[in-house]
């Protein structure tokens, strides 16, 4: 019989999974897997417990929002083995899901893995050992994801990261920065950048490029200006809420490498979770690292 090591978060989101758990197990037990069940305590012990484990095991899955997918993928790829690895959303946003079209529903999302087939995924490397699955930021928006409580996300959903993106706007202060992409040199006051692979990052910036690839080797790159007046800040307000990113006020580009230059040590944001920079950063691109069932 094949083993699946199952990572959950219990608490991720509305608590959707706690209810369908006996189901989703009982899915991939029917399906020819003994499951074996780890639920998190945090994010260190979630990391170190995947790579201990995966090994022993023919397919992951994690059930949980995108912080506990970042420590599962870490936790692989510190492991240094090629195992597929299966997704539940189980949080309040889902950005990574969201760009996948993968089922809300915990049972669906089951059946999604255990009938879909294996894509290869490029994973973004910063300061050359911290990983994320589909977004680094700094900036405004950045601190919501980890800063919103968890009660707050279970209450409301989506909606609380939007109510803490907006109150960040009424205080934000601009980063400056010199930063470099695959030969390309700018420098500036800017209130967001991100480089990610996502269609979507804090469930606030979103990308609608159908020609978004999980696996070229390339992450997408957005940098928001400091709006000099309110026309120029609700310029940006309204390339945000159209996904029309004019240059004027938003720069977008495709890159394989980054590097950036700060005054002051930058906070990052990981997949959602905390990560304190330094003041430059570099990032790269582990190109087809893990392989997602879908």
């Amino acid at each position: 019989m094949k083993k699946a090591f199952m990572v959950i978060n219990p608490v991720a989101g509305q608590k959707k999974i706690k209810p369908a758990l006996a189901d989703v197990i009982g899915k991939f037990n029917q399906n020819g897997y003994c499951t074996e069940v780890y639920i998190t305590q945090n994010s260190v012990a979630v990391e170190d417990f995947v790579a201990e484990h995966c090994k022993k095991s023919d397919l992951v899955v994690c059930c949980g929002g995108d912080g506990t997918l970042n420590n599962v993928v870490n936790g692989i790829i510190k492991a240094e083995i090629d195992i597929p690895l299966g997704y539940i959303p189980a949080g309040s946003t889902n950005d990574f899901a969201a760009g996948l079209s993968l089922p809300s529903n915990p049972e669906a999302a089951a059946e999604r893995i255990l009938t879909g087939k294996a894509h290869p995924h490029d994973v973004g490397q910063i300061d050359g050992d911290r990983r994320f699955v589909y977004v680094s930021s700094f900036g405004a928006f950045s601190e919501t994801s980890y800063m919103t409580s968890q009660s707050l996300k279970n209450a409301l959903g989506h909606l609380a990261y939007v109510l803490e993106g907006t109150k960040a706007l009424k205080s934000i202060k601009p980063i400056a920065l010199k930063a470099e992409f695959d030969g390309e040199k700018i420098s500036g006051n800017f209130l967001f950048g991100a480089v990610a692979n996502s269609t979507s990052m804090g469930g606030i910036v979103r990308l609608k490029d159908p020609d978004i690839n999980f696996s070229d080797g390339l992450f997408e790159v957005i940098l928001i200006k400091e709006p000099k007046n309110i026309l120029e800040l609700q310029g940006i307000i309204n390339c945000l809420l159209t996904y029309k990113y004019d240059p004027r006020y938003i720069l977008f580009l495709r890159t394989s490498r980054a590097r950036f230059e700060f005054k002051n040590p930058a906070e990052w944001s990981l997949d959602g979770e905390r990560y304190i920079g330094k003041k430059t950063a570099d990032i790269s691109i582990l190109k087809h690292k893990i392989n997602f069932l879908y």
